[in-house]
């Protein structure tokens, strides 16, 4: 019947078919991809109400934690300048010793902010056996300023570990210049005055080696 049809209009039965086939083959497909979408849409608007009209409820965690009994100690805080203001302010962060510790100080203002007195007193001291040999090296604060980090203890077996003194050395001599930024604890031989009121000036301590 069909390709009576197609003949009264003049086409070719062995074209036609196979098109109209093929075009209501990919009608049925598309409309069955279209109801498999619409069915999930609708799953998922289902379920979002359901979500929004009972919420879940929420779960209690336990968890043990074990308290150890002690007294916590407060931490000590450096609070570093920045170079650009280093040079014009001078910041001072707390009291220390009766001491007013500064971020940072120059050596040739410690002399009117402390006396050799106060510098002495506040000098630790420790007890080694006498060494063999006379090599001696001065050592600057401004040098290790730069070198160590903020809190550092130094003393001559750090310095020869760091290539800073020689490993001959026998004996470190610590003398101020320059501007010392950070608290260090340095061990040596010998202190000039101005280089123990740097160290104190800015937390740190000079303790001062005897035999």
């Amino acid at each position: 019947m069909l390709k009576a049809l197609f003949a009264s209009f003049g086409w070719n039965p062995k074209i036609v078919l196979p098109i109209v086939g093929g075009a209501l083959l990919l009608a049925l497909i598309w409309f069955i991809v279209g109801k498999i979408i619409r069915k999930k849409h609708d799953r998922l608007l289902e379920k979002q109400l359901q979500e929004e009209t009972n919420p879940p409820v929420p779960q209690e965690i336990h968890a043990e934690v074990e308290v150890i009994p002690g007294e916590a100690e407060a931490p000590t805080l450096f609070m570093p300048v920045p170079s650009a203001v280093s040079d014009v302010v001078d910041f001072v962060d707390e009291t220390r010793d009766g001491v007013c510790v500064r971020s940072f100080v120059n050596a040739k203002d410690v002399n009117h902010m402390m006396s050799s007195e106060q510098a002495n007193a506040l000098t630790a001291v420790v007890y080694r056996p006498k060494k063999s040999g006379n090599e001696r090296v001065t050592v600057y604060l401004d040098t290790l300023s730069d070198l160590f980090a903020p809190y550092s203890f130094v003393n001559l077996s750090i310095l020869k570990q760091q290539g800073i003194v020689g490993q001959n050395t026998t004996h470190i001599a610590v003398h101020a210049r320059g501007v010392l930024r950070k608290p260090l604890m340095v061990e040596a031989d010998e202190f000039s005055a101005e280089a123990v009121k740097m160290l104190s000036l800015t937390g740190g301590r000079a303790i001062l080696i005897r035999t």
